[in-house]
């Protein structure tokens, strides 16, 4: 009888259990479910009378406003506090400028960058890539390419073997371009200027960083450092939409501007730089990524003033505050690029404003429902 009751007690339980397991089922089709999207953006705030980060301040020091408007900060840190995305960075080493690729090609710069990296946390990831060009076999014309050394990863001692390898590829390419004369000028006819020209593989540079930020990176804070001499002309309509794609994908873009212009140059530059315009083209075109992105630019006139240029580079990425807010559901993807503005208000232990700069992305683009669609 005992028995009796206990196979029906047995059996009612697991009705019971059953009837939960369905009704259980039921209700999660009918679960809504509400997809947080968040607008991330890094800040870098610098004292202004020193240069260097500040670093103790706090989410109530913070202003963002987007399109004039204050948006509320719901996601804050800074440094030492666990980040909302983990920090990717790719290092991308222009090898067809000319002074870029003379400092390139020395060894020691080789292991200033790996002395850089190794300051960097054991969770960031790394990658190397080469910025270089190549000769159109139909015309005079040298065309940006671009080409990854070594993908993002934490071994450290492929990054390190990546970078260390770089001043022999910068003495080949170097090599290969010499190998063409220069064209003499057409004194036929009246002086041409060049309809076109190649800026060295940055645009192949920005789009492979865009894509990662929005594909299999969408999860990280990607950074690329650029080091470049910043002298080739950049097509204003490519930099218009690499900037779009950057800010869609929200890559900040710094910069290591290697080597100086000589007097005569500087003159000579100051008189086609109009010309240059005029057909469409700009110089100092990653100066200015790295201003729309939010980055920081550095210029050394030396190789032995390269260690610390890149070391302020590295530090800052780790001063940066990463700030958040959140869109309402309401908020649609409209497609068009909305301003950012980040302003910092505080005080010193003497009750006095601080005056301080700030660096941060200068807009951004809607999530859409299928995530970052700008990015093509």
């Amino acid at each position: 009888m005992v028995n009796g009751k206990l196979a029906l007690c047995l059996t009612a339980v697991a009705v019971l259990c059953s009837t939960l397991a369905v009704r259980a089922q039921d209700q999660g089709e009918n679960v809504v479910r509400i997809r947080t999207r968040v607008v991330f953006l890094d800040a870098l705030i610098k004292d202004k009378r020193t240069g260097l980060p500040v670093k103790d301040l706090a989410r109530d020091d913070f202003q963002v406003f987007d399109d004039g408007k204050p948006r509320a900060i719901t996601y804050f840190s800074r440094e030492g506090e666990a980040r909302e995305k983990p920090l990717a960075l790719v290092i991308a080493l222009d090898v067809w400028g000319g002074r870029s690729i003379d400092y390139l090609k020395k060894k020691e710069v080789a292991e200033q960058l790996v002395a850089a990296v190794d300051k960097l946390s054991s969770e960031d990831e790394v990658g190397v890539m080469l910025m270089s060009a190549e000769k159109d076999r139909n015309s005079d014309v040298f065309l940006g390419r671009c080409e990854t050394l070594d993908g993002l990863t934490r071994d450290r001692a492929k990054t390190t073997a990546a970078l260390r390898d770089v001043p022999r590829r910068a003495a080949q390419l170097q090599a290969y371009f010499k190998s063409f004369p220069a064209p003499g000028p057409d004194l036929s006819g009246s002086v041409q200027f060049p309809t076109s020209v190649s800026q060295g593989g940055l645009a192949c540079a920005s789009d492979e960083v865009s894509r990662l930020a929005a594909g299999e990176k969408a999860n990280a804070q990607v950074v690329t450092i650029v080091l470049t001499d910043d002298f080739a002309p950049f097509d204003l309509d490519d930099r218009a939409e690499s900037t779009r794609k950057l800010l869609a994908s929200g890559v900040t873009v710094s910069a290591l501007l290697m080597g100086n212009l000589s007097f005569t140059n500087k003159v000579y530059l100051g008189i086609v730089k109009p010309y240059i315009r005029a057909l469409g083209s700009e110089q100092g075109s990653v100066d200015y990524l790295a201003k729309q992105t939010g980055g920081e630019a550095v210029r050394v006139d030396r190789p032995e003033e390269f260690a610390a240029a890149i070391g302020r580079l590295i530090d800052g990425l780790a001063a940066r505050y990463s700030l958040g807010f959140t869109l309402g559901e309401g908020e649609r993807d409209d497609g068009r690029l909305h301003k950012l503005e980040v302003k910092v208000k505080a005080r010193d232990a003497r009750g006095k404003e601080r005056k301080l700069s700030v660096s941060a992305r200068r807009g951004y683009y809607v999530p859409g429902s299928g995530g970052r669609s700008a990015v093509k």
